[in-house]
């Protein structure tokens, strides 16, 4: 797996908030060192670092390309692709990653939950200038290709395959529910985690009993959802953004960690998947 999508977000958080005086040309040597040392599943990068960083891509879109099989017995396939996973060394979260969520642990709670549980909760430990309590949740599936932003319904768990191994992959944003509480109403909002950014693409208020039983951050369907995000008035959308910002806390920082723990953790969880199946059929 080539985690470049990991290595793009940290070395544009660091560069955007002085968390290195590294040249571009440092950062991207940086680069190339980490997916030399990503480069599994019989997978070779012939991009260069720069193109690398600017076409970041998910762990599970490289799965379709692991080396055919001597032994086309199941579980000795599954042993096959669980050895990879295991001696490329990417169970453990690379140091930006690190980096970041101790940064941000100042000012946030981090639930990364049990092994299956691939959903993140957390929660900002100080309120909101008003006394509003904000926290977020996001799935480490539940990514969208650039090219299908601001529409349509997310497709999890269903990749394509290239018709070229060595074609370039879109890039990809991590979807997050963001949900500030106070006086027993909600205010949630849909958002993205793209390029250490975070975009909202819809808003709304419920009350509390409102929520969708057992699923955080989910109204019920027969509820008003908000209006059409993107038909509100210019200004509004920018003051909204500032408000997720500053009020809210989701700084770039945040949206950087989003991307890249979603990445992490949907690798940790497909290796307990391998796991998992093969102690099924063996």
């Amino acid at each position: 797996m080539v985690r470049s999508r990991l290595l793009q977000a940290a070395a544009r958080t660091m560069m955007n908030h002085h968390r290195s005086s590294s040249s571009s040309a440092a950062i991207a040597i940086m680069a190339n060192n980490h997916l030399q040392q990503f480069n599994v599943r019989g997978i070779t990068s012939n991009a260069s670092p720069s193109t690398t960083m600017k076409n970041y891509q998910t762990s599970s879109s490289k799965r379709f390309f692991s080396s055919e099989a001597d032994d086309d017995d199941l579980p000795s396939i599954l042993q096959r692709e669980l050895e990879e996973e295991l001696e490329g060394g990417t169970m453990s979260p690379p140091p930006e990653l690190t980096e970041l969520q101790t940064e941000i642990q100042s000012d946030w709670t981090i639930g990364v939950g049990e092994e299956g549980d691939a959903t993140i909760k957390m929660y900002k430990k100080e309120a909101t200038a008003n006394g509003s309590k904000v926290s977020l949740v996001f799935h480490c599936q539940d990514t969208i290709p650039s090219d299908e932003e601001g529409g349509g319904l997310l497709n999890t768990g269903v990749f394509e395959t290239a018709s070229d191994e060595n074609e370039e992959e879109e890039s990809t944003a991590v979807r997050f529910t963001l949900m500030v509480s106070r006086a027993g109403k909600v205010m949630i909002m849909k958002c993205l985690s793209e390029d250490a950014e975070a975009i909202v693409e819809g808003l709304a208020v419920v009350g509390e009993e409102q929520m969708v039983m057992g699923k955080e951050g989910e109204v019920d369907e027969a509820l008003y959802q908000g209006p059409e995000y993107t038909e509100l008035a210019e200004d509004l959308q920018e003051s909204i953004t500032a408000y997720v910002q500053n009020e809210c806390g989701v700084t770039s920082d945040v949206a950087a960690f989003i991307a890249m723990y979603a990445d992490y953790k949907e690798q940790v969880e497909y290796v307990a998947w391998l796991k998992s199946v093969k102690s099924m059929v063996s």
